[in-house]
């Protein structure tokens, strides 16, 4: 059975969709951030020109967590400053995320006790961003990829912690930082491999991505200004996606892309009928969203073959960015799997099952 689209669902995705600042006092009240510490990345800057700054949360010193906030997208004057915008553009003075990754609870995390690496997404590109765009209504720095390369390389300079005992490493991300996170793992995993050296070998690497998307509609890429479609070509192309001109279905060169890093296992978790993903950005129904994710050349039978590493949770739902807050728990697979179960397995690399 579908699960009903109820009032906490709409209010999830709604927040994932744009309205970010709306829950920042909320966010103030329920996080302690006295244990983050902040590093301003020279060079880097929000979508409203303000600079960009990283936390990061001191943790276990064999387990390393990078965590790519999401929050929508943004391409035009509408979209980006329109009353209802539908993403965030200025400067975040704190993480904001009310649970998921940032939890310290490992009854709720995975990753509780990891020492956590947070970027923040305030520049509307999924992370994927390389210039600047004039609007009717402002400037916009779509600088997500650039802040990436720019924070990575300060991380290495400045030695912010210290990672000669790593054993683990994970990258992820929910929504756009799901995206995000997939087109800049070549990127990641090349600099990973300069810090590690021939440590890297044996290092577990994991990926996760919590509500890429992957199935939108034939003209997903339509609404796109012509410098965004360019960067989103130009970071699609480098996991083989590539850019389609009449097709939004991306989930066959996603699990393709884990052949080509064979030190990394990848983890998706989808809502079928994921609400953001399909009515919001997707130009495309929940219902056939769910069609194209259950079908042949969708995600949760791409990858049933349990020896490539890649594995997918993939429940009936409305639900959109589990791993944002604890809604992970309250979603489960047809055989009573919810997300934080999922993923422990994963952790743990018992399973490599998919789930539906």
């Amino acid at each position: 059975m579908i699960k009903k689209y109820g009032f906490a669902e709409w209010a999830h995705a709604r927040l994932l969709g744009g309205l970010v600042g709306s829950l920042v006092f909320f966010c103030t009240i329920s996080n302690s951030f006295a244990n983050w510490e902040k590093h301003e990345i020279d060079g880097a800057v929000c979508g409203d020109g303000t600079p960009y700054s990283v936390f990061v949360r001191p943790g276990r010193s064999d387990l390393i967590a990078v965590d790519l906030m999401g929050g929508g997208a943004c391409w035009n004057s509408t979209t980006c400053f329109g009353p209802t915008p539908m993403a965030w553009i200025h400067q975040l003075p704190f993480p904001i995320e009310p649970g998921g990754f940032l939890s310290e609870d490992p009854e709720l995390n995975p990753l509780a006790e990891a020492t956590l690496v947070y970027f923040p997404y305030c520049t509307g590109d999924v992370h994927i961003g390389t210039h600047v765009a004039n609007y009717a209504f402002g400037q916009v720095h779509h600088v997500g990829r650039n802040n990436f390369r720019l924070a990575i390389a300060q991380w290495a300079q400045e030695k912010w912690f210290e990672m000669s005992r790593v054993r683990r490493v994970v990258l992820a991300g929910s929504s756009a930082g799901a995206i995000g996170a997939l087109v800049n793992l070549g990127e990641f995993d090349r600099w990973l491999t300069e810090q590690l050296g021939a440590r890297a070998r044996n290092v577990q690497k994991f990926l996760i991505a919590d509500s890429p998307g992957l199935h939108f509609g034939d003209h997903f890429w339509d609404k796109f200004s012509d410098q965004m479609q360019l960067d989103f070509k130009a970071g699609l192309n480098e996991i083989g996606a590539g850019l389609g001109e009449h097709s939004g279905l991306m989930a066959r060169p996603v699990v393709e892309l884990a052949k080509h890093y064979p030190g990394w296992r990848f983890s998706i978790l989808q809502g079928s009928r994921d609400f953001v993903m399909s009515s919001m950005f997707g130009t495309i129904s929940p219902v056939e969203h769910e069609k194209l994710v259950y079908g042949p050349d969708g995600i949760f039978q791409l990858s049933l073959d349990r020896s490539d590493r890649f594995a997918a949770w993939v429940p009936q739902t409305y639900g959109h960015a589990f791993m944002v807050s604890d809604f992970a728990r309250y979603f489960k697979t047809s055989d009573g799997l919810d997300g934080f179960e999922f993923l422990r397995d994963e952790f743990s690399s018992r399973s490599g099952q998919s789930h539906r």
